[in-house]
């Protein structure tokens, strides 16, 4: 009997808020190792948000490193998938340069550009073209905060990019793009899966700064011999387009089909779902021919860090240390509620001003236990809010929650077992956990599909949380959402 070959696998990098990510996955798609590099977020002014994309560079050379250090013996890499944090602006000159720190997702300061991007180019137009409103968050308004505050650096940009295309940039010498990140933008043009001309006129953007889309699992370069030294992978090796964090990640859980909602409780705390046509609210999936309805709120488990870092003092803040006090609380938080916008929001409602994190029902016999519960409980709170904006297929009952739908959990914040439990309370839904699936494993599943090996489609899961059909969490959600939009209407 023949010995068995090396084994082949493909990288998955991910270029997340708060660090690399790295795995890599054999041709059937299993997870084979992982590892993880961080790196510092700087927030140099209220509601900024900016990187050294060196620190990326860095982190991802580390990680890929510290990966093949767990691989089998003669283990051999046949292709780089990437991904990363969506909208970020990396600012380049005509060499490639980084011309100053990466303004970030969860940066609001271009807020009023964004509102001058929905006075330029119209409401219905930008419904119609990019499926979703002008935001702060997207690259569009972050380029004009750019040319209005820093003009010399302005002057100075020749490419606008994404932070996972400016890592293929590095890794292969190829700008390019594709159509999960770049809808991101609001310069593309979500049905057509192209940039738009009449936004990028509108907007005096010159197209030429912008990345040439390929498809998501397309080989689009090749690992240049320095990026190989670097990374420790053979040069030559291909490098596959990949796709914006959330696409992959939606794409490593299996939200490819309907009914299917993935979560994936990272940093930010976001919903997806695959639809089969580009209805408002949609960005392009990495598979052709589906897109993906994406909601989200800036702070998912960032509100366990930052509570953390509240209650730790001059030690070293632990998270697990809240979810412990946690769970000296109850369901409730006896009265205590939290609202977790610590980055503002997604969508400002108009006419009223910007929401902020806080705390309120506060009492004197409140304890340190009672606050860490309503943090995780906010969080909850926060993902049911958004989630009732996702498009159901066929007529919904009359209830909070509309139709069951097959929900699957993913992100950091899996390990936070008290914060699954009440997510799947406050929902009243089974949660089935995905511990294998990530951004970077969605990304290595992309490579391994552009390079022709097949996986197998992702399952349920190995464990799931059931619902606690004994606590009932309807009326203080509905004290929550009046507390965020002034009414007591809890999505009935």
């Amino acid at each position: 009997m023949a010995a068995p070959g090396p084994v082949r696998y493909a990288v998955g990098i991910d270029l997340g808020t708060s660090g690399c990510k790295v795995v890599a996955l054999d041709a059937g798609g299993r997870l084979l190792a992982a590892a993880e590099a961080r790196y510092p977020m700087a927030v140099p002014r209220p509601g900024w948000a900016e990187q050294d994309p060196a620190s990326w560079w860095r982190a991802a050379g580390r990680g890929v490193r510290k990966l093949q250090a767990g691989l089998p013996p003669g283990a051999t890499p046949i292709g780089v998938g990437v991904t990363g944090q969506m909208h970020s602006l990396v600012a380049t000159d005509a060499r490639r340069r980084v011309i100053r720190p990466a303004i970030l997702w969860c940066d609001q300061r271009s807020e009023p550009q964004a509102r001058r991007i929905t006075e330029l180019v119209g409401a219905p137009a930008l419904s119609e073209i990019t499926l979703n409103p002008s935001r702060a968050a997207f690259t569009a308004a972050k380029l004009l905060w750019l040319r209005e505050h820093e003009p010399d650096a302005y002057g100075r940009l020749r490419h606008a990019m994404l932070p996972k295309d400016w890592l293929v940039a590095r890794l292969t010498g190829r700008i390019v793009t594709e159509p999960s990140d770049a809808s991101g933008t609001g310069l593309f043009d979500v049905p057509a899966s192209s940039w738009s001309e009449p936004i990028l006129g509108r907007l005096d953007i010159d197209p030429a700064i912008l990345a040439e889309p390929q498809r998501s699992a397309s080989v689009v370069g090749y690992v240049l011999p320095e990026a190989g030294a670097a990374f420790g992978l053979p040069a030559g090796i291909p490098v596959i387009a990949g796709g914006g964090d959330q696409a992959t990640a939606a794409y490593a859980a299996g939200a490819t089909g309907p009914g299917v909602l993935a979560c994936s409780l990272g940093t930010s705390a976001t919903v997806l779902a695959s639809q089969p046509a580009p209805v408002p609210g949609c960005l392009s999936h990495v598979i052709a021919a589906q897109w993906l309805y994406l909601t989200s709120t800036h702070a998912g488990t960032l509100c366990l860090d930052w509570w953390s870092r509240v209650v730790a003092g001059p030690r070293r803040a632990r998270p697990a240390e809240v979810l412990r006090a946690a769970a000296a609380s109850e369901p409730g938080a006896r009265g205590v509620g939290f609202v977790p916008l610590l980055m503002g929001e997604r969508d400002p409602a108009p006419r009223r001003p910007p929401q902020t994190g806080s705390f309120y029902g506060l009492r004197a016999e409140h304890t340190g236990a009672d606050l860490a519960r309503a943090v995780i409980e906010g969080i909850a709170f926060e993902v049911r809010r958004i989630a009732r904006s996702v498009p159901t297929p066929g007529p919904a009952p009359d209830t909070a929650l509309g139709p069951p739908r097959r929900w699957r959990v993913l992100g950091g914040g899996t390990r936070a077992p008290l914060l699954v439990q009440t997510l799947a309370d406050v929902l009243q839904e089974p949660l089935h956990l995905m511990p294998d699936a990530s951004s970077a494993a969605g990304a290595a599943r992309l490579a391994l599909a552009g390079l022709g090996v097949g996986v197998p489609a992702a399952g349920e899961g190995g464990s799931g949380f059931q619902p606690d059909r004994g606590v009932d969490y309807d009326a203080a959600f509905g004290a929550y959402c009046a507390r965020i939009s002034g009414s007591d209407d809890i999505g009935r």
